[in-house]
């Protein structure tokens, strides 16, 4: 391709971006990996939450049965703790929560909401980041994954799920620490 029709075709002299052509085409050649995920458990909340479905504590129950080859109960429990301390930890008081979040709320159209907002985004905030670094660490070697899965309104959940990667034809890939095996 010729240095002039990749400028021609790259810039637009109007505004200066990149304007793509129907000819820009991209072929690839990976095999594609199909991502399979099964719920293994779900953490429900066990107080009231906020309106954005957010909770300042969750529960789940460890089943030995449908967990027990992928999970300890001891890192079931340290994790359900380790989630529960960082939501208490960020979580507004019970006047912010209440008396603006809910009750002042219906006065001020809904302003008085953002005051314990703040709150609870920052508890959101660290919780994603806590959950990235289960998965990095000690979810990921299990091929388990958490995450917060946000409803409706007032509704969440903290679900586990199995991960079960396949390639082609029934051939089945694990992953341990950014490499992958082929069984």
């Amino acid at each position: 391709m010729e240095v002039a029709d990749l400028e021609k075709r790259t810039k637009n002299p109007a505004d200066h971006k990149y304007v793509p052509q129907q000819d820009d085409t991209i072929e690839t050649t990976r095999e594609e990996v199909e991502i399979n995920r099964a719920l293994l458990t779900q953490l429900r909340t066990a107080t009231c939450p906020f309106i954005t479905g957010i909770a300042s504590t969750y529960h789940g129950e460890y089943n030995p049965e449908t967990m027990g080859e992928y999970l300890e109960q001891s890192l079931f429990d340290d994790t359900l703790e380790e989630i529960n301390d960082i939501l208490i930890n960020y979580w507004p008081c019970e006047l912010c929560f209440y008396g603006f979040g809910f009750f002042l709320g219906i006065l001020t159209f809904g302003l008085c909401c953002l005051c314990p907002y703040t709150c609870i985004r920052d508890a959101k905030e660290n919780l994603n980041n806590k959950l990235r670094s289960l998965n990095r660490q000690e979810f990921g070697r299990r091929n388990l994954e958490i995450v917060l899965n946000e409803r409706c309104f007032f509704r969440s959940t903290i679900d586990i799920y199995v991960i079960n990667q396949r390639v082609g034809d029934d051939q089945s890939v694990r992953t341990y620490n950014n490499s992958s095996i082929i069984h």
